[in-house]
């Protein structure tokens, strides 16, 4: 999933192959892990990351997404 494409990441979130929360998980992993050599990022915020992404499952769950 990390070389996917956002189409790709999006179709997979659509179909359900992956959810919100666990696509956030893996890019949250990927930063952090990456991050202490790229210095890339200034600020990460996985709490909210993640719970952005919780909600978004919800959201997508209930049908009340926008596309």
């Amino acid at each position: 999933m990390i070389n996917a494409s956002l189409t790709e990441l999006s179709r997979a979130l659509a179909s359900k192959d992956i959810s919100s929360l666990e696509l956030t998980t893996l890019f949250i992993d990927r930063a952090l892990r990456l991050n202490p050599a790229l210095n890339a990022f200034v600020t990460l915020s996985p709490e909210l990351s993640l719970a952005q992404a919780q909600a978004a499952d919800l959201r997508i769950a209930k049908g009340t997404h926008n596309r």
